[in-house]
């Protein structure tokens, strides 16, 4: 078994998962992947994501946020994997990641359902080595019901960070801020971003204060991408003063806030970096973000996250 992924699916890789079937005797324990798929598509709180081992897609996986008990919990919803890779461990491998997006996620939701047919035997031995307990039926009646109360990360103690729209008071102050000389090449310049926000029109610049410092920059804003409205976060720089310590992360958490109650209930957010940008990467996995693709225009990492969205009244 090499590295065990779990890669979201995509235009590229839809059709592979569609095709990816179980036993002949199991057809009845798990729905199809294309119907999945589908329901993927218009109930958005569903996240898709293909198994790999390496370059092979094994298996496949759905999971997101839902009211199965009432409030806001996890339900895992799929869990297959395809018949001539089964009996190799891929589906425990595959639940472990599952629960580590689920841990590390900004919501910090801890608890986590999950179902299965009776008949299906294989699947509670499973569920039942990774902590799920029986705890009764679905509310329909036809499968049996896990739940797991899964152990958060402690909450770290970040700094407190406001974002501020950029105006004519605080524009230069912001076109002042630069990162260190070394990473320049990983982030363009903030008067170039305000020039393009300006021209553009689809992203939103703020400046990021620590009380009544500035002491970064963020952009972001919605674009389509295959059909649908995304967020896109186009820029995220710390002044060099200021980092390393825990502005960065703090401010990405308040653009997440943000974007998570937005009245247009989009919850794909994607953000890149340049692929020699190591600590930008290791924050953006940290808050759950993951690899989908290398854009060829710019040569930069693009990684998603799917928004846990809060209930508006």
């Amino acid at each position: 078994m090499a590295t065990i992924q779990l890669i979201p699916i995509t235009r590229t890789n839809w059709r592979e998962c569609a095709r990816l079937k179980v036993a002949d005797d199991q057809q009845h324990f798990v729905a199809p992947n294309m119907g999945s798929l589908a329901q993927a598509a218009y109930e958005a709180n569903w996240m898709p994501f293909a198994i790999y081992d390496g370059q092979s897609m094994v298996g496949f996986t759905m999971f997101g946020l839902d009211e199965w008990t009432g409030p806001r919990v996890w339900g895992i919803l799929r869990l297959m994997v395809a018949e001539a890779h089964q009996g190799k461990g891929y589906g425990t491998e595959a639940m472990r990641l599952v629960l580590e997006f689920i841990r590390r996620h900004p919501s910090r939701i801890e608890d986590v359902y999950i179902s299965y047919v009776p008949e299906n035997t294989a699947a509670p031995h499973i569920y039942s080595k990774l902590g799920f307990k029986k705890i009764g039926k679905t509310p329909d009646g036809e499968e049996d019901l896990m739940h797991l109360a899964i152990a958060l990360p402690p909450e770290e103690d970040l700094p407190s960070v406001q974002l501020v729209p950029i105006t004519r008071h605080n524009w230069q102050a912001c076109v002042s801020l630069q990162v260190g000389q070394d990473q320049r090449n990983r982030v363009a310049p903030n008067m170039y971003s305000l020039a393009q926000a300006a021209y553009l029109g689809d992203q939103i610049p703020m400046a990021i204060y620590a009380g009544t410092l500035m002491v970064g920059f963020v952009m972001f804003g919605q674009e389509e991408h295959e059909g649908q409205q995304v967020w896109s976060i186009g820029r995220l720089m710390i002044a060099a003063p200021q980092q390393g310590k825990g502005y960065g992360e703090a401010a990405l958490h308040e653009v997440l806030a943000r974007l998570s109650r937005h009245p247009s209930r989009s919850e794909d957010v994607y953000i890149g970096h340049t692929p020699e940008n190591a600590p930008a990467a290791a924050l953006y996995r940290k808050l759950g973000f993951k690899n989908v693709w290398v854009d060829p225009d710019d040569d930069e990492q693009v990684m998603h996250l799917k928004l846990g969205l809060v209930e508006i009244d």
